[in-house]
């Protein structure tokens, strides 16, 4: 009752307190109060309700993580990352994955205190570990969060439209990347009366005739891409991008980069 009670002031002094420092010492008053107060509850259990305790815990994580895998499987195959031959060791490596994981248990200890208390020094500091590496990666992604705000704000879009238009602009690069490769000069390849089209034209003749190949359906593919650069880049305002129109882009991009920058196969002694 006590520590409710604390709780309940330090609420009641957060809602009220008008300096930002202030307040935010008082939120993180508020938290390990909290959290105090929730791990003394779980001691208390018995081993049976700790038990259905953590089913129930861990029943929801277990069902999105299942559903990322699934979605995740799916993803890589709409943009080319993974290829139907691919998905048994896939499937295997799940399964192996799920059966090590299962063997992990702080009941290997054997009741060991020691060996407990270590585990759980082990699991806090891993836990450390993970909340430092999610604040790296969210300061990392902070720029396209408040990219994202801004599209969303204008024009409705999402992080989509975003991804689309990088993958139509890396499109555009890789062609005039492999034009300067064979030798295309520069103020040639950004000419201002030089189209896009044209380049593409030119780059057609140039592997032709300087690499001797002809290229196949994964570049003619990509003027979809050229189609839906132009009206991105002009009317983009205009239009919404989903998640599997930004992963068929995607897609058409690797394969044209595999046409034009065919991996060379490795010699043999």
């Amino acid at each position: 009752m006590k520590v409710a009670s604390e709780t309940k002031d330090l609420t009641e002094k957060y809602n009220s307190e008008k300096d930002p420092t202030k307040k935010l010492k008082l939120q993180y008053r508020i938290i390990e109060k909290t959290a105090k107060v929730t791990m003394e509850e779980i001691y208390r259990l018995s081993n049976r309700n700790f038990g259905l305790y953590m089913k129930e815990l861990t029943k929801p994580f277990a069902q999105q993580y299942i559903k990322f895998q699934q979605d995740y499987i799916v993803q890589r195959i709409t943009h080319g990352g993974l290829n139907a031959s691919d998905l048994p060791l896939v499937v295997a490596e799940q399964q192996i994955a799920s059966k090590a994981f299962d063997r992990f248990s702080p009941t290997m200890a054997g009741g060991d205190k020691r060996v407990m208390e270590r585990t759980l020094l082990l699991l806090t500091m891993s836990y450390a570990q993970l909340g430092f590496q999610l604040q790296v990666m969210n300061a990392t992604l902070e720029p396209l969060q408040l990219m994202t705000q801004m599209i969303r704000s204008h024009f409705g879009a999402d992080e989509n439209w975003l991804f689309a238009v990088s993958i139509l602009a890396t499109h555009e690069n890789l062609v005039k990347k492999k034009l300067l490769e064979l030798g295309v000069s520069e103020a040639e390849i950004e000419n201002e009366n030089t189209r896009f089209h044209e380049l593409m034209e030119r780059l057609t003749k140039e592997i032709e005739q300087k690499e001797n190949r002809k290229l196949g359906l994964g570049f003619y593919k990509s003027d979809t891409l050229r189609t839906v650069r132009n009206e991105l880049e002009h009317r983009g305002y205009r239009h919404k991008v989903t998640r599997e129109q930004m992963l068929e882009l995607l897609k058409d991009l690797k394969d044209f980069e595999k046409e034009v920058f065919p991996t060379v196969p490795a010699k043999t002694s």
